[in-house]
């Protein structure tokens, strides 16, 4: 019996097992992401599937398997690496602590006990947007609250959402993590058969008519949100919106909005995505760069970690994220599964150099973390990212001395967004 297989027994064993809402967010896309094993009926479903893999990381025998070489890239030729050497930073047992204003300092305080309407008082600009897990047998999902840059919260009262839904009628909480525009005033959030987005600095509410099931949304522009749609088993389908002029436009590009990075509107749109699995149709790690108009990437580089071996990336899920102005740094920072000395299937965060591919710092999260546990949410700087565990809360994590300071202590209440700069 391999890893793998031993690892779904033990997530069987475990499947009625409850977890807290805030894993519902995090696990919809991961539920899916290999090959829809589990077909789920319901956002109460995806919850459970989130928390059954507590503490299955499995043990490796006979040593970890060595990374694939890599392939030639028909990208430009590679620069030196701006972190110096590849690395591993280990999550430590007692973070110290950070201050990132407005921020609260806590984890609960993102579920407000005392907000405003959105109606009443728009923000100035959203400096994150949180939606609280839904109960087991809701029926609508919980508002969105938008934090201020003075810190007060504003309920978003002006529209009335629904659980998102996709082909095999999986459904989740509709805020997604890449919610909020460049500009922080616009929040999109995808619908069934439509888009909606909500001015948070005038209460004003957009919507745009795209029929079937549409899940993931990511700005493209303060004028454009790339969406992806649910068409069955393995297809996708990605979508330009213009809120402005409510118009959706299919994009000849072959991406999809689970795995792209967005850049500055006339920059390229990256693809970080593959599995190493050992299943019949994985495919390797790779750094895709795209033309919306374009139906082929115009460079691939292949991620090559082997300069951490026998650490490294088995597999890629949640949203992932470009530093530097306008999104358009030399580093993309992404949350997956991996692999230690010891064990396969550790939670980890990674960074990859946009330019060479090269997996350039790791951050192991250790043992016993729920399944799709972590994320990056937004870079601080060019070089600290701002994830989210369900152990510690927000922490700041700095890249290039591997330090990491928690700013939002204990478990989120939902789904959240962040948006900084």
């Amino acid at each position: 019996m391999g890893t793998r297989e031993l690892a779904e027994l033990l997530e069987q064993a475990s499947a009625d097992v409850g977890a807290p809402a805030l894993a519902e967010a995090a696990w919809a896309r991961a539920g899916r992401v290999r090959r829809r094993r589990r077909i789920l009926t319901g956002a109460a479903a995806v919850v459970a599937v989130c928390a059954v893999t507590v503490g299955v990381a499995v043990p490796l025998r006979g040593g970890p398997r060595p990374h694939p070489a890599a392939t030639p890239t028909s990208g430009p030729a590679p620069s030196a690496a701006p972190l110096g050497p590849p690395r591993v930073d280990q999550m430590p047992q007692q973070p110290g602590r950070r201050t990132i204003g407005p921020l609260p300092a806590t984890g609960a305080a993102f579920r407000p006990a005392e907000a405003r309407m959105l109606s009443q008082r728009p923000v100035r600009r959203a400096v994150a947007v949180v939606e609280p897990g839904s109960a087991e047998n809701a029926t609508r999902p919980e508002p969105l609250y938008v934090l201020d840059t003075d810190g007060s919260w504003a309920r978003v009262d002006v529209v009335d959402l629904a659980f998102t839904r996709d082909s095999g009628n999986n459904t989740a909480d509709p805020l997604r993590p890449t919610a909020v525009s460049p500009d922080r005033r616009l929040v999109a959030v995808a619908q069934t058969d439509e888009v909606v987005v909500v001015d948070v600095t005038t209460a004003a509410v957009y919507r745009t008519p795209l029929p079937g099931f549409n899940e993931q949304v990511m700005w493209r522009s303060d004028d454009t949100v790339l969406v992806t749609r649910d068409a069955g088993e393995q297809a996708t389908a990605t979508f330009a919106v213009d809120w402005r002029a409510r118009t959706a436009t299919r994009v000849a590009a072959g991406l999809s909005v689970w795995n792209t990075v967005v850049s500055r509107p006339d920059g390229p749109v990256l693809e970080l995505r593959g599995t190493l699995g050992g299943e019949a149709g994985d495919e390797p790690l790779v750094l895709k760069e795209w033309q919306l108009d374009r139906a082929a990437p115009v460079r691939e580089v292949p991620v090559d970690g082997r300069a951490l071996a026998p650490y490294g990336v088995d597999e890629w899920y949640g949203p992932a994220l470009r530093n530097g102005p306008d999104a358009a740094g030399d580093l993309v920072v992404r949350a997956g599964w991996g692999r230690t000395p010891a064990y396969q299937g550790i939670e980890v965060v990674a960074v990859v150099d946009v330019r060479t591919g090269v997996l350039q710092r790791l951050l192991d999260l250790g043992r016993d973390r729920w399944k799709g546990c972590c994320q990056p949410l937004d870079w601080v700087d060019e070089r600290t990212v701002l994830l989210r565990t369900e152990r510690e809360g927000l922490v700041a994590w700095d890249v290039s001395t591997g330090a990491v300071s928690v700013v939002s202590a204990g478990q989120l209440p939902g789904t959240v967004a962040i948006a900084l700069r």
